[in-house]
């Protein structure tokens, strides 16, 4: 009974998510698409090993441990530290080549570097711990 509440409110969670893609302005099947990766993501989440799943929870039975909550906060600073030297770097460029702004694809890839130092700084943890 526990994992069917589980399911059934995060399937109303992922058909509102495509729902609001589809009025916001995305294609129909762009939205599907969403809104099925997202329900991908909630039938994921319970078996991956980063959440306890407890019995009393109802519709929110995910729960963290110490361990996760350690792992995320040390890639969250990992992709800190990261994104604060890719800036002070981006920032000194821009100096140097005398530029008043800088292009929102720069901005943009520093942004995905971000990213991708917490998922790879979360990923590396998790696998040497």
């Amino acid at each position: 009974m526990v994992r069917s509440v589980y399911y059934l409110t995060r399937a109303a969670v992922a058909v509102a998510a495509g729902a609001l893609l589809w009025l916001g302005g995305l294609t129909w099947w762009v939205a599907t698409l969403a809104a099925i990766l997202a329900m991908v993501f909630f039938v994921w989440a319970p078996r991956s090993g980063r959440y306890l799943t407890r019995a009393g929870g109802g519709a929110a039975p995910l729960r963290t441990d110490e361990r996760s909550r350690h792992v995320r906060d040390v890639a969250a600073r990992n992709a800190l530290v990261v994104g604060a030297l890719g800036y002070a770097v981006v920032m000194i460029v821009a100096a140097v080549r005398d530029d008043e702004t800088v292009s929102v694809g720069v901005l943009s890839l520093l942004g995905f570097v971000v990213v991708l130092a917490c998922v790879a700084s979360d990923w590396w943890q998790r696998r040497t711990r």
